[in-house]
């Protein structure tokens, strides 16, 4: 279980369907199985832009834990270079004959692949927004002198595998939470602090309840609660938002309200989980009685399109 996977059912069953039970892989037994095996790998821009951006900071963050730290320039030139691979790769759309080499030799950016991509965009200008942010990060970082906090730590986690005995994490009723942290790190008995990137911006509408945002960073904080007997107020986490002018820090802690919230949000989205899971298994789930997602915007973000909504009106709503 993760967050993404909670959202993902929120907003659209049919993508659920098709990320998570389907069971489609690049070497499916059957066409249809491979073809969404492919269109699972797709990204759209956004996403991929800030995968680039958080790969930039786990490779900073690591090397300064070794004798050769990388310096400011070199980490922008070196991510300049991975946003021109990755969009030569892209454009070209080569992997549709080779799709293992999604990942290996670049990416495979939605927009491209639908011939959608808008002509203001380009690797120059992809280059120089990443190039915008990682200098936002940089600043901030030694402003709040992140290195040497992060040194000065007992044991630290930079981009953690997710999976694994070792992946951060804990269980709940039977099933692995996942909690992908960007950074983590924590002195025994004072404190234990948590990181989450942001490429965009802070969201101007507050949900009434537990939005994305504050349930991830909620379960990330549950990790080093349930499962490495950190005490509740030694725990921060904060998501830092550098789509900003100049980064936006909201730090959140447990307290005696939002922990029930927590806890009983994530058993209620494990049991909705468990029962998809039951309901594909026995055969009780047809994908075209399945809901579309609440708006237009998410089907035209969804790489799974091609299968499900291959017309779609740009003026029409879902």
């Amino acid at each position: 279980w993760s967050v993404s996977r909670d959202q993902m059912l929120q907003v659209c069953e049919r993508k659920y369907f098709f990320q998570y039970l389907a069971g489609g892989r690049l070497n499916g037994d059957t066409p249809e199985l491979r073809q969404i095996g492919l269109l699972k790998k797709l990204q759209p821009y956004s996403i991929w832009l800030g995968d680039v951006f958080h790969r930039g900071i786990a490779e900073f963050l690591h090397s300064h834990g070794g004798e050769t730290p990388l310096a400011a320039d070199r980490l922008i030139a070196l991510a300049r270079q991975q946003v021109t691979s990755d969009w030569r790769f892209s454009s070209q759309r080569t992997y549709l004959k080779n799709p293992y080499a999604i990942g290996k030799e670049g990416a495979a950016l939605l927009e491209h692949f639908y011939e959608e991509m808008p002509a203001e965009r380009s690797a120059e200008a992809a280059a120089d927004q990443l190039a915008t942010l990682l200098e936002r990060f940089l600043s901030w970082a030694a402003e709040v002198d992140l290195i040497a906090r992060m040194k000065d730590a007992d044991r630290v986690w930079i981009e953690p595998d997710a999976w694994g005995p070792e992946a951060p994490g804990f269980w709940e009723d039977g099933v692995q939470v996942i909690t992908k942290v960007d950074l983590a790190f924590g002195r025994h008995g004072e404190r234990f602090e948590i990181y989450d990137w942001k490429s965009g911006r802070v969201s101007r509408e507050k949900p009434p309840f537990l939005g994305q945002h504050e349930l991830q960073v909620g379960i990330y904080q549950l990790w080093p609660l349930l499962s490495l007997g950190v005490d509740a107020p030694a725990i921060s986490s904060n998501l830092v938002y550098f789509g900003e002018d100049t980064p936006v820090v909201e730090s959140h802690k447990l307290d005696d309200e939002s922990l029930p919230l927590l806890r009983s949000t994530l058993r209620n989205s494990v049991r909705l989980a468990r029962q998809w899971e039951q309901r594909f298994q026995a055969g009780d789930i047809v994908r075209d009685e399945l809901s579309y997602a609440y708006n237009v915007h998410a089907c035209r973000q969804c790489g799974f399109r091609q299968l499900c909504r291959q017309t779609l009106d740009r003026s029409a709503h879902v």
